[in-house]
């Protein structure tokens, strides 16, 4: 049996920022019906509580894919409610480094994929939100931010990564990529 090309693939799916997530997102709910409550709270809460558990339930059991590594490139999976449109694959020519951060303050990992300086927008005339640069860290950060643009970075409230898979599945499509974790 030939060897075959690592695929490293992640799904959305529970995790315990997730879980937290929910639970935060439904005690606002509770106390926005809970009858003591003014009015002008209602009003707040159930909306704000009630979307918030809404998404908190629907990207986890999604199983949409939430990162991909193949012979194509790296796949960053987008929001479940409009998956195709904010789903991003960045080829292996584009790929200059892969980095792994968490966000202080909070418990939130990120992945960022640094593109090439050439690589063309991430939409149309490179004036979408997705091509925009964002700071995820203080300033001075630790990872290359101008790089890193809103498009092909990912906060991982619903998922994990498994370091060393994908930096096997990494270094086997592109050997000169690094997977840098500077956490």
């Amino acid at each position: 049996m030939p060897h075959e090309a690592p695929v490293y693939e992640e799904r959305y799916r529970w995790t315990r920022n997730s879980a937290i997530a929910l639970a935060v997102c439904s005690v606002a709910l509770l106390l926005g019906i809970a009858p003591t409550v003014s009015l002008l709270m209602r009003v707040v809460l159930v909306p704000i509580g009630g979307a918030g558990a809404f998404l908190c339930v629907i990207v986890p059991t999604s199983r949409k894919v939430a990162l991909r590594v193949d012979a194509d490139g790296i796949t960053l999976g987008g929001n479940p409610l409009r998956y195709k449109a904010t789903t991003r694959v960045v080829p292996w020519h584009e790929v200059e480094g892969v980095f792994l951060w968490r966000r202080e303050p909070g418990n939130v990992r990120y992945l960022g994929v640094e593109r090439a300086a050439d690589a063309p927008p991430l939409t149309p005339g490179g004036t979408g939100k997705a091509d925009q640069i964002r700071l995820y860290l203080a300033p001075d950060p630790p990872v290359p931010a101008l790089a890193l643009k809103v498009g092909v970075t990912r906060g991982m409230q619903a998922f994990t990564v498994d370091d060393a898979r994908l930096s096997d599945a990494v270094a086997h499509y592109a050997p000169d990529v690094s997977v840098v974790d500077l956490d």
